[in-house]
């Protein structure tokens, strides 16, 4: 949010900060604030999250944040984590929308785990509130079956890649970590399709599958943050201001990023870098 502006994906990290950016949206829809702060990517959420009188975790926008032009709202406003949401989906389907044909329509299919009803719940509120939902299609076929479809579609054509083998496949995402077992046809085919449960001998099948929000690459971001802050006099424990220690008092609204303010978001910042780099690396270790 930066000067009443709304600014999503690259044009958001060009002008990142501590104050007025907000990262691991979709990774917290149809949560509750409890359930966010055990997360261990909690610390780099940095804006300050809390529950408004319906129990909907909500970020505080300040007016030169938010922007709107309207009297009724002006002022500080609390804005559900669906809605702003809404406004990420609704400036990608802008984009992707305006070369379509007259009566031509969009599929959009999301590949993060829904684990329940409640993040169901969020997702297609969000999804409604930016006039998706329900002139286009929607599906989940989360993490899994993605990562197993993208597989067999980039390798079905080549030689030797249908021989009836066990193939597993980790993704380690920014905060969800998928593990794949799958089993190959035993004879190559172009066709992608994937069944959980299959027994046509030209599809691959998946034999087991296991996703887990306690392993992404931003973990490495923890630990680099961890481990660098006090050689630069930081405090290593937490850069959250969402941390709530004592369950019985609420949390936390301001917008610094903890004591360690501006230094602390800069090694955030350059903790992240070093993991590009590092990844890049083929002996990183």
């Amino acid at each position: 949010f930066s000067n009443g502006k709304r600014l999503f994906g690259d044009e958001a990290l060009m002008q990142i900060s501590s104050e007025t950016t907000l990262s691991f949206l979709f990774a917290m829809l149809g949560k509750s604030l409890a359930e966010i702060r055990a997360l261990p990517w909690s610390q780099f959420i940095r804006l300050p999250l809390e529950e408004d009188e319906k129990g909907r975790v909500c970020v505080r926008l300040s007016e030169r944040q938010h922007g709107l032009e309207i009297p009724s709202l002006s002022g500080d406003l609390l804005f559900p984590l669906p809605a702003l949401a809404a406004m990420y989906l609704a400036d990608l389907h802008r984009q992707l929308s305006s070369g379509l044909a007259p009566g031509e329509t969009l599929h959009y299919v999301f590949t993060r785990p829904l684990r329940s009803a409640q993040e169901s719940e969020a997702l297609r509120a969000a999804l409604a509130i930016a006039d998706i939902l329900p002139a286009h299609r929607v599906s989940v076929s989360g993490p899994a079956a993605s990562l197993a479809a993208a597989y067999w579609r980039k390798t079905s054509g080549l030689a030797g890649a249908g021989e009836g083998r066990n193939v597993l496949l980790v993704d380690v995402g920014m905060c969800v970590g998928t593990a794949v077992l799958l089993r190959t046809p035993p004879a190559q085919n172009n066709n992608s399709n994937i069944n959980n449960n299959n027994n046509n001998s030209t599809e691959p099948e998946i034999l087991g599958q296991g996703t887990s929000e306690l392993v992404g690459s931003v973990l490495l971001d923890c630990a680099l943050f961890q481990s660098l802050a006090p050689a630069l006099g930081l405090q290593p424990t937490s850069t959250n201001p969402n941390s709530n220690p004592n369950p019985n008092t609420s949390p936390s609204t301001s917008s610094n990023t903890s004591s360690n303010g501006k230094r602390g978001w800069r090694l955030l910042q350059g903790c992240e870098k070093l993991k590009k780099l590092l990844s890049t690396l083929q002996d990183a270790r």
